[in-house]
């Protein structure tokens, strides 16, 4: 850049006044040494644009990996919620079949002891 700007400052020095040959070779080197950095400047940016172009592809196929992870880590999720739910629904039923076994056992055992256990107590009881 601050060879552009040294050109353009020696380009109205030109048009001011006259210059000798070599003066004028000079520059013409200078501005033939300044084109050869663009050149090469204009390259490195076109390597450069490719590799952006490389990174964005990378890019956009690590976020379709991403978002098939977020599926099957939904799916997975779900899955632990449906085993959990059916835990505790067998936990559930067999709570209940236990407290329903042990109210049988009391009300079997509340009627059994009503009941005559002798022919003495039976003969009473009768």
């Amino acid at each position: 850049m601050a060879a552009a700007i040294l050109l353009l400052q020696q380009e109205q020095q030109l048009r001011r006044h006259k210059f000798s040959d070599a003066e004028l070779d000079q520059l013409e080197k200078q501005m033939h040494n300044l084109g050869k950095e663009m050149h090469i400047l204009g390259k490195e940016m076109h390597i450069l644009g490719k590799e952006m172009h490389i990174l964005g592809k990378e890019i956009h196929i690590l976020e379709k990996q991403t978002h098939i992870l977020e599926k099957q880590t939904h799916i997975l999720t779900n899955k632990v919620v449906a085993k959990e739910k059916q835990r505790q629904e067998k936990e559930k039923q067999e709570s209940e079949r236990v407290e329903d076994k042990i109210r049988r056992k009391e009300e079997a055992s509340k009627s059994t002891s009503l009941k005559p256990t002798s022919w003495v107590s039976g003969w009473f009881w009768a």
